[in-house]
C-alpha cells in the first residue's frame, strides 16, 4: 500500500462516514483519526481553509485578473469600451475579473446579472454568490431562480468552467475530486486532535503481559483519567510504557501524507508544485520560468480565459469581440524586452512612436532633413 493507505489503513476511495468495525482485535501501533463525516455536496468555502486549496485557486485568480482585456472589431484591436474596460462600474476591472474566476475555481460555476441601460444594451455585470443562484433543466431549456425569484435567461450570464453534456452547471477540481479534498479534509481534523498539545495526548500503551480487549480498553480508560486528574502527566508500573505521537508528526508519517495530498490538490487544479513551494528549485532560470508559464497557460489559464472571452463576447455587437492580451504573462526583463523591440521594429511589426505610446509617452522629435540636425527635445519627452 501507499503512504495514504499506510497512514489511514484504507485507500481514499474506501472512505466511509462510519467508523469501521475492527472485531475484538486491539491494534497497539496503529493510530486512527477521529470519526469523519465525509464532506460531499456541500459548500466549497469549507475548503479555503486548507492552504494548498485557497492557495491554488488564489495563483489562478491572480495570473487571470493581471491579464488586460481587449476589444476587436473584425479582429483588429481598438479602443475599448466602457463595458470592456470596466465590466461592473461598481468594481474595479481586475478585482471584477479576480472574483470571477475564484467562483470558477470554486463552484465550476460563475453567475452575473446582466444590466442594461434604456437602449437595451449591456451596462454591467454584477456577479451573483452562486448559492443564491439555482440552475434546473426540466426540457431542453435551462432555467434560472436567483433567491427562489426566475430570472429570464437573457439576463443572467453563466460561465462554467468545464461542461458536461446534458448537465446544466458547470464542473471544477472540486466537484471533479471529492474524494481528494475530502482527504485533505481528514488531515485537517486528524491534525486538530493529534498534534494539539491543549488535549490529551495520544499514543500508544505497550506492555509484555498478555491483554484481552476488555482488559486493553479499561487500560486506556484509566490512563486517560489520570492524565486528566495530573495536569497531563502519566505514571506507569509494572512494565507498562507508554509512547505519545503529539509534537511528533514524522512518527506517524503525517509529513510525507500531508505533502501528497498537497501534491494531489496541485495537480488536480493544475497548478505548478513549486508555485506551492513544494519541491521548489532555487536554480530555476528565467527561461525555465517563462515556459513553465506557457504550460500553466496552454494547460490550466486558458479554459478560464476561453470561457469568460466568449461570454463577454455574445453581449457584444455583431462583429466585436473580447480577448485577454496573452502575453502579458511573459513579461520580459529589460534586457529580453529591448531585445524582442529591436527585432520588431527591423521587421517593420512596429516602430518607436507606437512603442512610447504605448508607455505614455510623446513621440520623440523629428529630423529636420535639410539641415540634419534635431531640434532640441522638450522637457519631459
Amino acid at each position: 500500500m501507499g503512504k495514504i493507505s499506510e497512514f489511514f489503513g484504507f485507500e481514499p476511495e474506501q472512505i466511509r462516514e462510519e467508523p469501521v468495525n475492527t472485531g475484538d482485535y486491539v491494534s497497539s501501533v496503529s493510530v486512527f483519526p477521529s470519526t469523519y463525516a465525509a464532506w460531499r455536496a456541500g459548500d466549497p468555502k469549507s475548503l479555503m481553509r486548507i492552504s494548498s486549496v485557497s492557495r491554488s485557486i488564489q495563483i489562478i485568480a491572480t495570473m487571470v485578473s493581471s491579464l488586460e482585456l481587449a476589444l476587436y472589431d473584425n479582429k483588429l484591436q481598438v479602443e475599448p469600451s466602457a463595458f470592456i474596460r470596466r465590466p461592473d462600474p461598481s468594481t474595479p476591472r481586475k478585482l471584477w475579473v479576480q472574483e470571477l474566476v475564484t467562483s470558477m475555481g470554486m463552484y465550476g460555476n460563475a453567475y452575473a446579472k446582466v444590466v442594461r441601460d434604456g437602449r437595451g444594451a449591456v451596462a454591467a455585470l454584477t456577479i451573483l454568490e452562486p448559492s443564491r443562484v439555482t440552475v434546473t433543466k426540466p426540457s431542453d431549456v435551462t432555467k434560472y431562480t436567483v433567491d427562489g425569484k426566475t430570472i429570464a435567461t437573457k439576463d443572467i450570464v453563466h460561465f462554467k468552467l468545464d461542461r458536461l453534456p446534458g448537465e446544466p452547471e458547470g464542473y471544477g477540481p472540486i466537484q471533479y475530486a471529492s474524494e481528494v479534498f475530502e482527504l485533505a479534509l481528514m488531515l485537517e481534523r486528524y491534525a486538530a486532535t493529534q498534534f494539539n498539545v491543549d488535549t490529551i495526548p495520544r499514543g500508544k500503551v505497550t506492555t509484555n503481559a498478555s491483554v484481552n480487549t476488555d482488559d486493553a480498553a479499561e487500560i486506556a480508560e484509566g490512563i486517560k483519567k489520570f492524565i486528566q486528574d495530573n495536569s497531563g502527566i502519566l505514571v506507569l508500573t509494572d512494565g507498562f510504557d507508554y509512547e505519545q505521537f503529539v509534537g511528533d508528526p514524522n512518527k506517524t508519517q503525517f509529513l510525507e501524507v500531508q505533502k501528497m495530498v498537497d501534491l494531489k490538490i496541485a495537480r488536480v487544479f493544475g497548478v505548478p508544485a513549486e508555485a506551492l513551494q513544494m519541491g521548489t528549485d532555487n536554480s530555476s532560470t528565467y527561461q525555465n520560468t517563462q515556459d513553465q508559464n506557457m504550460r500553466f497557460l496552454q494547460s490550466t489559464l486558458s479554459r478560464y480565459l476561453t470561457e469568460i472571452e466568449e461570454q463577454l463576447t455574445e453581449l457584444l455587437p455583431y462583429g466585436k469581440s473580447a480577448k485577454f492580451i496573452e502575453e502579458d504573462l511573459f513579461r520580459l526583463d529589460v534586457k529580453g524586452k529591448w531585445e524582442v523591440v529591436e527585432i520588431q521594429e527591423r521587421v517593420g511589426y512596429t516602430n518607436g512612436d507606437e512603442l512610447r505610446a504605448e508607455e505614455g509617452k510623446a513621440p520623440l522629435p523629428k529630423l529636420d532633413k535639410s539641415t540634419d540636425k534635431e531640434p532640441p527635445v522638450k522637457d519631459g519627452d
